[in-house]
């Protein structure tokens, strides 16, 4: 509940304080006009006479829930903006690990189910709550104008229809809970099942995945019924008792006034039991779409503090290091059963110097990547310290990281080229497309300004894109720059031409590269081998 009411405080926040209080204003207004429609039904005709000013009243009352609709629907689109922007919001306190593993198809569906959550919980759930409340309140009025007995025997019998609907379908948690992880079990499966389909037919065993999701469909089949069956005996149990305490306050109000009872009275029992009747089903549906709110949001790790971003270590160091490891650890996995971490990086102690050229080599599973994401900040050590000097870093976005893994946005050459600026140098632009042979394909302005890297086709490999990055990271020089394996796919000549970028527009900034190419090695000031 407390993860809901800060996603909600947040959400209400971005949409406006102010906003909120005039849209509340306005449908309080609004259903205490529809609240008074059975009190404007029996006045339009009274004392043989038609009142046209009641009639007025009635036709505005009646219109009020229509007119309703569009400060709804202003209200719900903005629930749907800014219910997904709050959790886009919340990437930038995740760290690197975090969202580099996740899921995105799962964080997709995350996000829809948080949206439609948040939106249910207004147009459904809040409306119907303080529709009943409001009526409640205007037909107790109404009643003790007539006779204070009668309004507080309503209040009280009402009051304790709503308590016994809350007792009767709050138990329902567990079942709903249930509900939503067997249908999570389908989602899963049908996700493993399309993962794993070279297993799965090179196994011939389609027959067997078919047998257990027909098991789990089973499963969610039985989940909703019992669920549904417990909803409808409660919704049986409240529908008898609403219908008793009407029927009671009616012959208790014919008795009160033998001679003449008022109409209001009578619309009035009747418009209770229409508008409050739904109450045990809006209020089940108030918790089903909170529990919805609060898995997912536990799901996606909304303000986990496993998932935040580490404090970057800066120090004023008196020396010329840039970037300092002491006795640091890094594991990706741990063993839990004999708690015991597998080191990737096991005390290592590095000194890297402002300006060096360092060229980082060695066998696939040494850890070279690992490194170069420790040094970039984007990796938590589990042990050990290390330290950027703050002479030469101030921040984290000092340090750019540049991999081989890294893609492309769906989005213009330049804009990829020049990301995250806006300004460009085109003469600059157009050098080092040529120096890197890149005009063979990037040949016009149109190619450069309009197209995107997919209308290339299969012209567009990996060379290409790593030359990109490349560039890109020439137009926005850093103190300190880490490649890795970004030279993987380029030509022997596109690869001496970047050797000769890294010291010429380059020369200021302290460079790591992660390499298995060995080609042009002199251009570095260090190189380690890692095994």
């Amino acid at each position: 509940m407390k993860l809901i009411k800060k996603f909600l405080k947040e959400m209400i926040f971005l949409i406006g304080i102010k906003y909120i209080i005039y849209y509340l204003l306005f449908l309080i207004a609004c259903y205490i006009m529809f609240s008074l429609q059975p009190f404007f039904i029996a006045k339009i005709y009274y004392n043989n006479k038609i009142s046209y000013i009641y009639v007025c009243f009635f036709i505005f009352s009646f219109l009020s829930i229509s007119i309703l609709n569009y400060p709804n629907n202003q209200l719900l689109q903005k629930i749907r903006k800014c219910s997904k922007q709050v959790i886009w919001n919340n990437n930038k306190n995740k760290n690197y690990s975090f969202l580099s593993n996740i899921n995105v198809g799962e964080f997709q569906n995350l996000i829809q189910e948080i949206s439609f959550s948040s939106r249910s919980l207004q147009y459904e759930s809040l409306q119907s709550m303080l529709k009943s409340i409001i009526v409640l309140l205007i037909y107790t009025f109404l009643l003790s104008k007539f006779n204070i007995i009668l309004g507080f025997l309503y209040i009280f019998l009402y009051l304790t229809y709503i308590w016994i609907s809350v007792f009767f379908l709050s138990g329902n948690k567990k079942e709903i809970r249930d509900v939503l992880n067997s249908s999570s079990a389908v989602n899963s499966f049908t996700i493993d099942f399309f993962r794993n389909i070279d297993t799965i037919f090179s196994k011939q065993t389609i027959e067997l995945e078919n047998e257990n999701y027909k098991n789990l469909l089973l499963n969610e089949e039985n989940k909703y019924f019992q669920l549904q069956r417990k909803i409808d005996n409660s919704h049986f149990i409240l529908q008898f008792f609403i219908t008793f305490i009407t029927v009671f306050l009616f012959i208790l109000s014919v008795n009160i006034n033998k001679k003449n009872i008022d109409n209001s009275i009578i619309f009035i029992l009747v418009y209770s039991i229409f508008n409050l009747n739904d109450f045990g089903k809006n209020f089940l549906a108030m918790l089903e779409h909170k529990d919805r709110l609060e898995y997912s949001l536990n799901k996606i790790g909304y303000f986990d503090e496993n998932c935040k971003n580490h404090i970057f270590p800066l120090e004023n160091m008196n020396s010329d290091t840039i970037v300092k490891f002491e006795n640091v650890s890094f594991s990706y996995n741990i063993d839990k059963k004999n708690m015991k971490e597998t080191f990737i990086i096991n005390n290592l102690n590095l000194n890297i110097k402002n300006k060096e050229k360092i060229l980082i080599s060695g066998n696939n599973g040494t850890g070279k990547s690992t490194l170069a994401k420790l040094i970039s900040n984007l990796l938590i050590n589990q042990n050990g310290i290390i330290k950027y000097n703050y002479q030469y870093i101030q921040n984290s976005t000092d340090i750019v990281y540049y991999s081989q893994n890294m893609n492309l946005f769906d989005r213009t050459i330049l804009e990829n080229i020049i990301y995250p600026n806006k300004d460009f140098d085109l003469i600059k632009i157009k050098k080092l497309i040529k120096i890197l042979n890149l005009d063979t394909l990037i040949k016009t302005e149109n190619d450069l300004f309009q197209k995107k890297p997919g209308d290339f086709g299969k012209n567009f490999s990996g060379g290409e894109k790593q030359k990109i990055l490349i560039i890109r990271s020439m137009l926005n020089p850093k103190p300190l720059i880490i490649y890795d394996e970004i030279n993987s796919a380029l030509d022997s000549k596109s690869l001496k031409a970047f050797y000769k970028l890294l010291s010429i527009c380059l020369n200021n900034s302290t460079i790591i590269l992660i390499s298995h190419r060995q080609e042009n090695i002199n251009s570095f000031s260090k190189i380690i081998y890692l095994n």
